[in-house]
């Protein structure tokens, strides 16, 4: 089990982050972006935090806004060749 809740933001590199509170999902998370609280008291001192990062997501929302999409996967050539096969029609 987790030590902690987890506030999800699905564009939440879009939002700003004064207070430096919000956290990658994972190191290949390109847009998620999350708030974790830990111990019980971290819900009212980031209750302010907490409520404008939602009121900016909402408004991201809103607006249309979103992370772009990935850019295109690039193999290099011995990883291709494993991956797909050397004279392969297949690319």
């Amino acid at each position: 089990m987790k030590d902690f809740l987890a506030l999800m933001f699905f564009e939440g590199a879009l939002l700003a982050d004064p207070a430096g509170v919000l956290e990658s999902q994972e190191p290949n998370s390109r847009s998620a972006r999350r708030i974790c609280v830990r111990p019980v008291d971290d819900v009212t001192r980031l209750a302010d935090t907490i409520a404008s990062s939602v009121a900016e997501a909402i408004d991201i929302e809103d607006a249309g806004l979103g992370v772009g999409p990935a850019p295109d996967l690039v193999l290099v050539e011995d990883l291709r060749v494993r991956l797909v096969g050397k004279g392969s029609c297949h690319r």
